[in-house]
């Protein structure tokens, strides 16, 4: 089932957002070139790379029996420190200071799925790892929510996470609705449900590709689209970050995520990753 179409946008989705990677492979080396920077090699003398992390599931999130990181984009960042040949560094950071944190140099690369909106690409450069889209979580016995349309309503209230580029989507698409923007314990994944449940807000934005394993969680609740988690809303490309005009370090994490992208083991991870039980901890 989830190997069929994880995240609702399935295999030829997903490799068309990440072919955009090799074109930009190329293009960093030239620019790289030109520019006569070696990111790579500073921090081979630094002896780590530093990765400022974002919860995000299912692509950086804790493992219920262990407590360490995994997900898609750790790996990403564990392969790019395994070429590089020093450890993978990684402070675990908040959605509304990721981006910040990248600009203060507090990291070399934010492991994140970032949405790549147009705000966060004039501050930062991205290296696709996928596409994904969201959804929205309402109460099942609210008959006045039912379709995306209905979001749209003077007087209806979202939950939204604070500093996400899923916020910015829903300020952008929901202008008539009431935003609640929240720090979410679960990350940047979605809004707190419990907000729903309680009737604090009308529905809370989520990160489709969780839609099944939030649906078996919380099962007095429904996704909006209901058919979310194959066809989500506002499919964009998703990626990890680094500093803006960094085209040595974008080139060579491009050639990274290419040779995971070309073995399939990318999209192996991202299915793996998107199984209910393994993110419910079951």
């Amino acid at each position: 089932m989830l190997g069929m179409n994880a995240g609702g946008i399935g295999r030829r989705g997903f490799l068309r957002a990440t072919s955009a990677t090799a074109a930009l492979f190329l293009l960093g080396r030239r620019a790289s070139a030109e520019e006569g920077g070696d990111t790579v090699a500073k921090i081979k003398a630094a002896g780590k790379l530093r990765a400022g992390v974002a919860a995000s599931a299912p692509y950086a999130f804790k493992d219920f029996k262990t407590g360490e990181l995994i997900g898609t984009v750790i790996e990403v960042g564990k392969a790019a420190a395994k070429k590089i040949g020093v450890p993978l560094a990684v402070s675990e950071v908040g959605w509304d200071t990721i981006i910040a944190g990248l600009q203060a140099d507090q990291y070399d690369v934010a492991l994140a799925a970032l949405f790549e909106t147009p705000a966060r690409q004039k501050v930062v450069d991205f290296v696709t790892i996928g596409q994904e889209g969201i959804a929205f979580l309402v109460r099942a016995d609210n008959s006045k929510i039912n379709s995306v349309d209905d979001l749209k309503a003077s007087g209806v209230t979202i939950a939204t996470v604070t500093g996400s580029g899923s916020e910015q989507m829903v300020k952008q698409n929901f202008a008539s609705a009431t935003i609640k923007s929240l720090i979410s314990p679960t990350g940047g994944s979605g809004a707190p449900p419990e907000e729903v449940i309680s009737g604090r807000v009308d529905a809370a934005q989520f990160d489709a590709t969780l839609t099944l394993a939030y649906l078996k969680r919380f099962p007095g609740l429904k996704a909006v689209p209901a058919d979310a988690f194959t066809n989500p809303l506002f499919p964009t490309a998703v990626g990890i970050a680094v500093h803006k005009g960094d085209a040595q370090l974008v080139a060579f994490l491009a050639g990274v995520v290419k040779e995971m992208q070309d073995s399939g083991e990318l999209l192996q991870m991202r299915q793996k990753w998107s199984n209910p039980d393994i993110l419910l901890g079951s």
